[in-house]
């Protein structure tokens, strides 16, 4: 199932994979990235 998060404002969708997935987008403190929990069913603690 995919996840959606917001990073630095902007939402992404991920995908889960059996392997470590690098990406381009540049996160400079755990803050600015937000769980979008609306369209699936997830809890963040």
């Amino acid at each position: 199932m995919p996840i959606d998060l917001k990073v630095n404002g902007k939402k992404y969708r991920f995908y889960p994979t059996t392997t470590w997935v690098t990406t381009k987008y540049k996160i400079n403190k755990l803050e600015e990235v937000e769980v979008l929990t609306n369209d699936f069913y997830i809890d963040v603690n």
